[in-house]
C-alpha cells in the first residue's frame, strides 16, 4: 500500500480525534454522575441507575473493563 505521508497523518489524526472524542464523552458522563450514588445501589435516582449501568456495561463490553466491586453493586450486576 503506497501512501503518502501526509495522507497516513490525516489517517492518524482522524483516530486520536475519535479518541479523543471518546474520551471526553466518557468524562462528562463519570462527571454527572453523583459521587454518592452507590449508596443506593442500583434505584439511586431511577434515570441515574439506569444510565450509570448502561455506562457500566459499555465500559465492560466495548473495552473488557473489570468492574469494580462498589460498581457491580451500584449497576445491580
Amino acid at each position: 500500500m503506497d501512501l503518502k505521508p501526509n495522507m497516513l497523518s490525516c489517517q492518524v489524526s482522524s483516530l486520536g480525534a475519535q479518541l479523543i472524542a471518546l474520551a471526553m464523552t466518557c468524562a462528562a458522563h463519570e462527571a454527572n454522575l453523583p459521587e454518592d450514588s452507590w449508596r443506593s445501589g442500583h434505584e439511586y435516582f431511577r434515570s441515574i441507575g439506569e444510565a450509570r449501568t448502561r455506562y457500566l456495561q459499555f465500559l465492560t463490553e466495548a473495552f473488557g473493563y473489570v468492574l469494580a466491586d462498589i460498581e457491580r453493586v451500584s449497576s445491580g450486576t
